[in-house]
Order: C-alpha cells, then sequence, then structure tokens
C-alpha cells in the first residue's frame, strides 16, 4: 500500500513539473492564488509594521521559498513591490528603492518557466521601481542565504512539506524563537507528519 503511494506522489511530482501541459503547476495553481489573496491583509499589516521612521532598506531584499514554476511567485512579488512602494510615498520618503528578489525551490524546479516570465513582470511593474530577480535553488532545510542578508523571507504553499518544525534561531548560545515574528498557528506539533 505504502509503495503504491510513494508511485502516485511521484507521478503527482512529475505531472506538476511538466513545463505547460495541462497538468503543470503553471496552469493548476488557482486555489493556491485563492489562498494568497486571502492572506494580502496579513501581508499587508507585516509590511506596515516593518516600515520605519526611515522608511524601508534603498535595496529591499526578499525571498520566495517554494516558489515553483508557475505565475503566483510574480503575483506576490508584485504586491509587496507595489506596497512598499506605496507605503513610501504615503509617508514622503521619496527615495528610489531597488528590489532584490530570490526565487527558491529545489534543484529540479523548472526555473526556466519562471524566467521567461520575467520580460512579462517587468512590463507590469511600475515604471519607477528597479526589480532584480535571481533563482536560488537548494532546500531550505539547510541554509540558503547568509545571515542578515534579507529584509523579507515569503513562503506560500511550502511549509506543508516540512517534516518537523524548525529549530529556532540561536543568537549569543541562546534560543531566540520568532523574535516578534508572526505566529499564525499556536499549537503546533513539535514533529509533523
Amino acid at each position: 500500500m505504502k509503495r503504491g503511494i510513494l508511485q502516485d506522489a511521484e507521478k503527482i511530482t512529475r505531472q506538476f513539473q511538466t513545463r505547460n501541459g495541462d497538468t503543470s503547476y503553471s496552469n493548476n495553481s488557482a486555489h493556491q492564488k485563492i489562498g494568497i489573496l486571502k492572506s494580502w491583509i496579513v501581508l499587508d499589516e507585516i509590511l506596515k509594521d516593518m516600515f520605519t521612521d526611515n522608511g524601508f532598506p534603498k535595496c529591499f531584499k526578499m525571498a520566495d521559498l517554494g516558489c515553483s514554476s508557475g505565475p503566483n511567485s510574480f503575483f506576490v512579488i508584485s504586491h509587496i513591490i507595489n506596497k512598499v512602494q506605496e507605503l513610501s510615498e504615503e509617508n514622503k520618503f521619496g527615495q528610489s528603492l531597488v528590489f532584490q528578489v530570490f526565487l527558491n525551490d529545489l534543484p529540479g524546479n523548472d526555473f526556466n518557466n519562471l524566467f521567461k516570465m520575467l520580460p512579462t513582470f517587468y512590463q507590469k511593474l511600475n515604471p519607477t521601481a528597479q526589480c532584480f530577480v535571481s533563482g536560488v535553488p537548494g532546500s531550505f532545510y539547510g541554509r540558503l542565504f547568509p545571515s542578515k542578508s534579507l529584509d523579507f523571507v515569503y513562503s506560500s504553499f511550502s511549509l506543508q512539506w516540512l517534516s518537523q518544525v524548525p529549530p529556532p534561531p540561536i543568537e549569543g548560545g541562546e534560543a531566540t524563537p520568532n523574535r516578534g515574528g508572526r505566529c499564525i498557528e499556536h499549537h503546533c506539533a513539535t514533529t509533523m507528519a
């Protein structure tokens, strides 16, 4: 029975990795987009909370962990860029922001499909936004970026793949769980099935 489930999972994974076919993630990610839209209010609150008296960093660096190969990643990134610019304009900072975006997924992800979407993404961006996008293949089970190198890290529908709750960050030999970050669920199990 377990072997059959594994074979089914492998088949589904292969189907979703198909570039642009009927079974591709790119053409079958509407449920994820609905979830993303429902999270806008929380995302906007977090970005507003990040805003300081000095605005945002001149180069706002963000990562999308588990970006997959469909359009949802650029949908979220566009929203974040627009919201950051809106907050800067509302507070009359007038600074020209630069955005550096890191798209992360496992090495088997079809990053080429994402990169083919870049021209359309750039065309739809506010012309005042400078944005640089790159792919970072690898597992988020290990370190992907240098310490304190990102301003914002986002993961939409990839956390269900975690097999256990990650250990808390360590600073000065002490665990510093969540350091004031957001927690949606307070009853997380120590290990996930």
